[in-house]
């Protein structure tokens, strides 16, 4: 069995997830060693160090969002890729450019189409597949990912 080959890759970071876990965790811990009287009261300093880890770990898990087409299958993986997803080329039975919402969010969401695994932005790839499970996979790139899952699909699947 031949490897597969690498047709498509994009990575998009989620600057505002990244911004939104990380400015409010750094200005505590900036701030909080100054602060007098009952704020310094609200959380304990030994807290901010725990607060921090668990937003660095936030931003390693959900940073961002790596789309990958290979002559196999269409592959995702958010940050440093502990949570990824894949549907084989033979499994795509249709593919279209679709908006989310705002009420979709960021992140891993169930949402009324399908499950959406997203990092910013609205623009989204939806995948159906032939099992009638429906993925829809959020990009800053969509013309080229759909132009590259497109030709694998004609070109690979079987």
């Amino acid at each position: 069995m031949a490897l597969a080959r690498e047709l498509y890759r994009h990575r998009q970071f989620g600057w505002l997830i990244m911004g939104g876990t990380c400015g409010p965790l750094v200005l505590l811990f900036v701030l909080l060693p100054h602060a007098t009287g009952r704020a310094s009261e609200v959380l304990p300093q030994a807290l901010v160090p725990a607060l921090f880890g668990l937003g660095v770990c936030l931003v390693l898990l959900f940073g961002a969002l790596e789309v990958c087409v290979t002559t196999d299958a269409l592959e995702w993986r958010f940050g440093v890729g502990l949570i990824r997803g894949r549907v084989p080329l033979a499994d795509i039975t249709a593919i279209k450019a679709v908006r989310t919402r705002v009420a979709n969010g960021w992140g891993i969401r169930r949402t009324a189409r399908g499950w959406l695994y997203n990092v910013s932005g609205f623009d989204a790839l939806e995948v159906e597949q032939k099992s009638g499970k429906v993925v829809l996979i959020g990009t800053n790139d969509l013309h080229t990912l759909r132009q590259a899952l497109a030709h694998a699909i004609d070109h690979y699947s079987s």
